[in-house]
């Protein structure tokens, strides 16, 4: 950033601190949310060559508003008054230019989303730099997406493909381009050629100043074909092959062959005036960059007709009894985003080509608000995954939902243990079957570290404090640990305190704890949390990689293990999803850099309990079509085919454990179909969210920092209503 004076740096600087701050719990499967951010600003700067600190800003933040309102200040337009008031307002209309519209269950939300982008862009010349550089980056995932979301990319982008071309060719529009010299067109390398002495049109901006830098004319001989000239060759200086690929995603619709292999020409240029031009000046190639593969996949197919749901009779036979429902629509609504949500779509594409139900899914990160307002609305999805059974009763105990079918009942009771199944449970009524799951009740270290110091997997309670022990008599400090996580900071915590409840005290017990059965302050519950201290509070043993025992609060949860790969740290307790926080190319395995352990039991004579968590598949109505989508997502059949494509844990026991390729994945689906394990679901998560969700965090921190149990577990007792 040196190019830029240094009142603008810091504003720079305060635009990322923000960014990092609203994002800091967002990611994309195995790389923070921030990433992304950081690609968009970069490419503005480097590859369009653009100066304008107001456009990076926007483009750091592009966003905030969408994801994160209510932490800037509460509805949309609250949250862009805040960023006027941090910034400017030019800063907070242009966010709100690449914000999407609140969803209308009324209208159909792609051609919603595409009115929106039409008019927004027709309103901002500048709006459209920021969106052309975020559906690049977005178009990375596209071009390595098969299965239903490449159908779904190309339902919603490819309408969208000649609004770019009009709103990219407008003489308005930033980084337009101007005729080159057929000698720089017809070579794709950047150097090619040299700048022409005609000017790039520009929008002025709104205090009158020159596009560019604020304050600071810029030469448009030099600098404004420089930014054009970025623009074009951010993909003219691509391979040829995928170049061919682009122009097929465009042509193929016409094309007679489905053959899946591209052609390899590149882009011919015109002639105009002695002068060569790319076709329609080039105007919508980095758009067609993102959406050129999932398009080209939608019209010309995949090669195996897997979308045109032609599936062979002996593929479909499985899915006989859900027919009947062909053409209607399902929506589901989930809190699962990005490759994950990809995968769940791409998991039940052979039920919808066979069955011919079409499944509309949507994945928020606001779910737990936003589908209670849709349900106060009147406006409830079909079916909804919930992670929280006491947000499951709530909707119950409203009357919002339907109870579950008895093919879905039956394949639940048949595949999952009584005690998972009564989480979905309220006033006798069954509401629906698990799907995902995750397994808390483990211990992360280092095989290789082990091997060489002739560390033993602990078996017991302790075998593990005696091997903390050890290992802190060689001046290091065993655990690490962190439960900063935002406006959810304190739940890792939480996760100690239920752990630990479950290993002291019967199921029983457990049960009337998180139900209010017995106060929050029973002394059975001040001895679990006492000996959650005899780790977590214990100077020798914490923080490795960190600092004392306070920065444990401070330490986000996300980075609180990674010690371990540079041999600071040895025990880090996290569940089973903490395997998609450890860098990319760690090798998550038994003989790997990293692996888990289940934690020990206190007493193993008495069994050996596991706190998990998941979702639920409830329904908020009861149509054939939607019935028939909960009975197959509740069976065996369905666990199979979702395990096969990875990342995922499921809790059935008709699932082949073999089917999960995954070492860590496996490692929890052995526990979970364990019927000698005693599970319990998250106790926070059962509890009212005033409590488990508010008190308890807060009052964890508390007790990290210092304050002692019985004033800890008072303070939440009192809060109990």
């Amino acid at each position: 950033m040196a190019r830029f004076p240094v009142p603008d740096r810091e504003r720079l600087e305060e635009a990322l601190e923000l960014a990092a701050r609203l994002h800091r719990d967002d990611r994309r499967v195995r790389e923070p949310y921030l990433n992304h951010l950081l690609r968009v600003a970069i490419r503005i700067m480097s590859h369009y060559g653009v100066d304008d600190v107001d456009v990076i800003v926007a483009a750091l933040l592009h966003d905030a508003v969408e994801d994160h309102p209510d932490e800037l200040g509460g509805d949309t337009e609250a949250a862009l008054a805040e960023l006027a008031k941090l910034f400017n307002r030019r800063i907070a209309d242009l966010v709100r230019s690449v914000t999407n519209p609140a969803y209308d269950p009324d209208r159909d939300r792609h051609e919603q989303y595409r009115t929106h982008v039409a008019e927004s862009l027709d309103r901002d010349p500048w709006a459209r730099v920021i969106k052309v550089s975020d559906f690049t980056d977005n178009g990375v995932g596209v071009i390595h997406t098969t299965g239903p979301k490449v159908h779904s990319s190309a339902t919603k982008y490819r309408p969208l493909v000649p609004v770019f071309r009009e709103l990219v060719a407008r003489a308005d529009t930033p980084l337009s381009a101007p005729r080159r010299p057929t000698s720089w067109i017809s070579s794709t390398s950047p150097r090619a050629g040299s700048p022409p002495s005609s000017t790039v049109r520009r929008p002025a901006r709104p205090d009158g100043r020159a596009p560019g830098h604020p304050g600071r004319q810029r030469g448009a001989t030099s600098s404004s074909w420089k930014r054009s000239r970025r623009f074009l060759i951010v993909t003219a200086s691509l391979p040829e092959s995928l170049d061919g690929m682009i122009v097929q995603a465009l042509t193929c619709v016409d094309a007679p062959s489905r053959d899946r292999h591209v052609s390899q020409r590149t882009v011919p240029a015109r002639k105009e005036d002695g002068m060569a031009v790319f076709p329609r000046r080039r105007q919508a190639i980095v758009i067609a960059t993102v959406v050129g593969l999932a398009l080209s996949a939608a019209a010309c197919g995949d090669g195996d007709d897997s979308g045109s749901g032609n599936e062979s009779s002996a593929e479909c036979s499985a899915f006989e009894k859900y027919s009947g429902n062909d053409g209607k629509k399902v929506t589901i609504y989930a809190s699962i985003r990005d490759t994950e949500a990809d995968l769940l779509e791409q998991s039940w594409k052979p039920f919808t080509d066979c069955t011919g139900i079409e499944i509309d899914y949507e994945g928020s990160g606001e779910f737990e608000a936003q589908l209670q307002v849709r349900v106060d609305g009147g406006n409830a999805p079909d079916i909804a995954f919930i992670p929280q059974p006491g947000l499951l009763a709530t909707f119950a105990n409203a009357g919002k939902l339907k109870a579950a079918p008895a093919d879905t009942k039956a394949s639940a009771e048949a595949n999952y243990p009584a005690d998972w199944l009564k989480y979905s449970t309220v006033g006798g009524t069954f509401y629906g079957a698990p799907l995902g799951s995750n397994v808390k009740s483990f211990v992360w270290y280092s095989p290789k570290t082990f091997q060489e110091k002739g560390y033993a997997i602990p078996k017991t309670w302790d075998e593990l404090i005696a091997l903390s022990d050890k290992i802190a008599g060689t001046g290091e400090k065993p655990w690490c640990a962190g439960i900063e996580s935002g406006d959810a900071t304190g739940w890792p915590a939480t996760d100690w305190l239920e752990d630990i409840m479950l290993r002291d005290q019967s199921p029983e017990v457990y049960d009337q704890w998180v139900t209010h059965q017995i106060p929050f302050n029973d002394p059975k519950v001040a001895a679990a949390l006492d000996r959650a201290g005899t780790i977590l509070k214990n100077d020798k043993y914490v923080n490795a990689g960190f600092g004392p025992v306070k920065s444990i609060s401070t330490t986000a949860f996300q980075e609180a293990g990674l010690p371990i790969l540079e041999n600071k740290c040895y025990l880090h307790r996290q569940a089973s999803f903490y395997a998609n926080q450890w860098p990319q190319g760690t090798k998550v395995a038994e003989d790997g850099d990293v692996f888990a352990f289940y934690f020990p039991a206190v007493d193993p004579s008495k069994g050996e309990p596991v706190l998990a968590a998941g979702e639920f598949t409830v329904a908020f109505a009861d149509r054939p079509e939607v019935q028939a989508v909960q009975n197959y997502l509740a069976t065996p059949e369905y666990a199979n085919a979702r395990a096969k494509l990875g990342n995922w844990v499921s809790g059935n026991r008709g699932a082949d454990i073999n089917n999960f390729t995954n070492p860590i994945d496996k490692l929890s689906v052995q526990i979970l179909q364990d019927q000698s394990k005693v599970l319990r679901f998250d106790g926070s998560d059962l509890m009212p969210s005033a409590v488990g969700a508010g008190t308890l965090w807060k009052a964890m921190v508390d007790w990290i920092n210092g304050k002692d149990t019985a004033s800890t577990l008072s303070g939440v007792e009192s809060s109990w209503k």
